[in-house]
């Protein structure tokens, strides 16, 4: 028996699982209104999954620490969006060229926006989404497809939460940084320098008595900001590249190459919200990213005969507050390293269960030295790991 269900009327698109109800209008192609059924709160305080796209045209005298070379030469390795001499300047994309239902299944619905981007001289460049839900899945979807053509151009999308709150938390490697509204009243200076910031498979707005919140899930970008509770991701970036380094250093230069842009031609991106009634810790967004960028791979295989049996786990590590990074080869013995952190802030008893007998085990560093024994029941190991440690287990198994 499927959750999903689907109604169409001339108005609006309604897609609905058992745990949210999303609603795409149809004039604008927006998210108008996507609502938590299991908290009974709407998500959004405006329309969500907006694309923007920003001038971005580099602007002159800014000088390097390290030299006297304008920084307008690397065009790329600065956001100049808020530095233009008329003022931010952007548009949004709500005239689509088509908001249509692609697919009424059983295991998910899916609605397609098409819009289309014109500036003037260039191609025009087409963004296609994907809004999407799926039976038994926590997550509102969005796949994006981009042929991107434009020039001194930044794209994001932005998500306005129904969620108050100064603060939100970024993924870094193997933890997180959380950082203030750089808008706030209570902003520093530095805090407010920081626009445009970094993170990884996620970024987390919860409020700041931690029951509720909305996480942001992606596959590929890594550049973000938040203001006044307004989360957004950006997607695309037409930045000149730095030719005119060349000829600072005395180089010869490729005028052909002067005209080169990034990010030219086609481009897949997906993402997703993840509401949850509590903070990211609990909610285990971490563990939420990290499914949402190495989903299941399903293989069918004929019938055939075997030595394992039906069910079978090579390894598996509890509890869930546990991420698992690195399986591999010991770098000097055929042994297995297994690498995994704390993610919840939890001191934790980690334990490993595998599908073979251990011969024994050895805790190591990351250069896999300095290595001391750890007891071994038959196939478990049990680490004692204490709140966001990483650990590296050298495992060696029976021949």
């Amino acid at each position: 028996m499927t959750s999903l269900c689907c109604e169409e009327t001339e108005k609006e698109m309604k897609l609905e699982n058992g745990f949210f109800t999303v609603r795409v209008d149809r004039e604008t192609g927006l998210v108008k209104s996507a609502f938590d059924k299991n908290s009974r709160r709407e998500i959004l305080q405006d329309c969500g999954n907006r694309i923007q796209v920003f001038e971005d045209y580099p602007v002159r005298g800014r000088t390097c620490v390290n030299s006297r070379m304008d920084a307008v030469v690397f065009d790329a390795w600065e956001v100049f969006i808020y530095q233009q001499p008329e003022g931010v300047r952007y548009v949004e994309l709500k005239d689509p060229v088509e908001v249509k239902l692609v697919e009424k299944g059983i295991v998910r619905v899916r609605v397609q926006v098409k819009y289309d981007y014109v500036q003037e001289g260039r191609s025009d460049s087409t963004f296609v989404q994907e809004i999407i839900l799926y039976h038994k899945i926590p997550l509102v979807t969005f796949k994006l497809y981009v042929d991107w053509h434009a020039e001194h151009r930044l794209v994001k999308v932005a998500f306005p939460l129904n969620v108050h709150s100064d603060f939100t938390t970024y993924e870094a490697p193997y933890g997180f940084i959380t950082r203030r509204n750089p808008l706030s009243q209570d902003a520093t200076l530095a805090e407010r320098a920081k626009y445009e910031v970094p993170g990884q498979k996620w970024i987390d707005h919860s409020s700041e008595d931690g029951s509720y919140g909305v996480s942001l899930l992606n596959d590929c970008k890594y550049g973000f900001d938040t203001v006044n509770d307004t989360i957004r991701m950006t997607l695309l970036r037409s930045a000149g590249y730095p030719i005119g380094m060349r000829a600072a250093f005395g180089l010869p230069v490729d005028k052909a190459a002067e005209a080169e842009l990034t990010d030219q031609g086609e481009h897949h991106v997906a993402y997703a919200l993840y509401p949850h009634r509590s903070d990211f810790r609990e909610a285990l967004t971490v563990r939420k990213a990290y499914e949402f960028n190495y989903p299941i791979m399903p293989i069918i295989q004929p019938s055939h005969k075997g030595d394992l049996p039906k069910i079978h786990s090579f390894v598996s590590i509890q509890p869930e507050n546990i991420i698992p990074t690195v399986i591999k080869k010991a770098e000097g013995s055929d042994d297995t390293i297994l690498r995994f952190y704390e993610t919840s802030g939890k001191d934790t008893r980690v334990v490993i269960r595998t599908g073979e007998a251990l011969k024994g085990a050895r805790e190591t560093d990351l250069l896999e030295e300095k290595a001391s024994e750890i007891p071994v029941q038959e196939r478990t190991i049990e680490v004692p790991t204490s709140k966001h440690e990483i650990k590296t287990i050298k495992i060696i198994t029976v021949a």
